[in-house]
């Protein structure tokens, strides 16, 4: 019997181009800062006691003169008091202890800031200051004009500033890093390069992670060894399935939906292992595995809804209503979804924001995730309603399907509030990718037991 599923490949392959979404912040940081403010945000890290290292590189202009390095850290006086306060500048400077070196001078006066100052070749002033007809038709008796006057010179005084600083206290603590001139009149202007470390040179592990990414890395190695055993075990189920003609269209979308998992933590596994060597990392690598897992969970939660809605257990095809409800639905949540994505590439802002999941777009995937939880049961119940005698699959199904839908959202919620933030990251990273395997391996048990 034919079996037509929803017209979702287009909005698949629609998502796939959306592949650079996500912004990364590798610990290797530079770039150009012009402002016309007088304060401004540049990067953050979470830092180690004692082991954490902050090496700094900044060149600007003298006329800039004189611009601070600012070091806040995360207790509630400072650097949430000021982030996008209505506080001056001068207020903002005032919560940082210069006891404490949180306030480092940009200076070639202050020894302690490694600043030198230095004197470029000196450029020509653009264009060429010219004279009247007039004053050109006084030359002088050796017949050398005076109709054009030399260009006059700007000698450029460069102050170049390197040092490096490590980080004493008394846990892991977030360290957010900023730049101001509370005398400036024209605002900021400076080129930077910033390498924030964890651990020597050669500490795999630890160097170049923030200590609330400690563990992501092997997380993702952990789930890429799983994902390959569950391969090969569905590689065999399916031949089995085949010879017996029980390949049905769920158990296709079941493997999708596994091969993208897999491939997106193998993808995000490869751009941390090199990060763990450079601080860099493949950025795109890591933001195509991300958008692999978003499409395995897409097409995995396709697969639930056709199995609420009975297909493959209770008739071979959808009602045409009900086909027309899940495609409206799954267009809809595929756009919603990918607008997230956009959202958070345009507006996250890591200095308000540690994670994904304590922002807007953070917010909106889970309540995303109950939606499509309320869309499940209410199929449920209607296939139910028409097919009791399938109790014993739908009741037990209905449960573990429930807490995969769930469980996430609620985690999340949690681990915001109960959680310290130096460890949060990668604990919801794990968490989320352990309920994301179960699923699978449910599903796999269930396709087991049919071999």
């Amino acid at each position: 019997m034919t079996r037509k599923l929803p017209p979702l490949l287009p909005l698949l392959k629609v998502a796939f181009v959306l592949v650079l979404l996500h912004r990364t912040g590798a610990k290797y940081e530079e770039g150009h800062l012009v402002t016309p403010e007088n304060w401004a945000f540049l990067a953050r890290f979470c830092f180690l006691s004692d082991d954490g290292t902050f090496e700094y590189q900044i060149e600007y202009d003298k006329e800039y003169a004189t611009q601070n390095l600012l070091l806040y850290h995360d207790v509630s006086r400072q650097w949430p008091a000021v982030y996008k306060s209505n506080k001056t500048c001068e207020q903002k400077e005032s919560v940082l202890s210069v006891a404490q070196n949180q306030v480092v001078n940009l200076t070639e006066l202050r020894a302690d800031s490694g600043c030198v100052l230095t004197t470029v070749p000196p450029l020509p002033k653009q264009g060429n200051s010219t004279t009247s007809p007039s004053s050109a038709a006084g030359a002088g008796a050796g017949g050398a004009p005076r109709g054009r006057k030399q260009a006059p010179v700007v000698r450029r005084h460069i102050l170049t500033c390197h040092s490096v600083r490590r980080f004493r206290s008394a846990r892991e603590r977030w360290w957010f890093l900023a730049i101001s001139n509370c005398n400036a009149t024209k605002g900021l202007n400076l080129r930077y390069r910033f390498l924030m470390t964890n651990g020597p040179p050669g500490d795999y592990w630890h160097e170049h992670f923030s200590a609330d990414e400690f563990y992501i890395l092997p997380t993702l190695m952990f789930f890429s060894i799983c994902y390959l055993l569950m391969i090969v075990a569905i590689v065999m189920c399916t031949v089995e399935l085949r010879s017996r003609q029980l390949l049905h269209a769920t158990y296709k979308i079941f493997v999708a939906s596994v091969t993208l998992q897999a491939l997106g933590v193998m993808f995000q596994s490869i751009s941390y292992i090199r990060y763990a060597l450079d601080g860099v990392g493949f950025p795109r690598t890591r933001q195509l595995g991300r958008l692999l897992e978003a499409g395995s969970e897409t097409t995995f939660l396709l697969l639930l809804l056709l199995l609420a809605k009975g297909f493959t257990v209770t008739r071979g095809r959808l009602r045409v209503g009900s086909s027309i409800k899940l495609t409206i639905f799954m267009c809809l949540y595929v756009v919603t979804y990918v607008s997230l994505f956009i959202y958070e590439r345009e507006f996250f802002d890591p200095g308000e924001v540690l994670y994904l999941f304590e922002s807007p777009a953070g917010y909106g995937l889970m309540a995303l995730r109950i939606v499509a939880w309320w869309m499940f049961v209410y199929s449920t119940v209607f296939t139910l309603k028409h097919y009791p005698e399938k109790a014993t699959f739908y009741y037990p199904f209905n449960l573990l399907a429930t807490l995969w839908f769930v469980a996430g959202p609620c985690f999340i919620m949690s681990a915001n509030s109960l959680i310290d933030k130096w460890v949060r990251e990668s604990v919801v990273y794990a968490v989320l990718h352990t309920i994301a395997f179960l699923g699978h391996l449910q599903f796999l048990r269930l396709a087991v037991c049919r071999c």
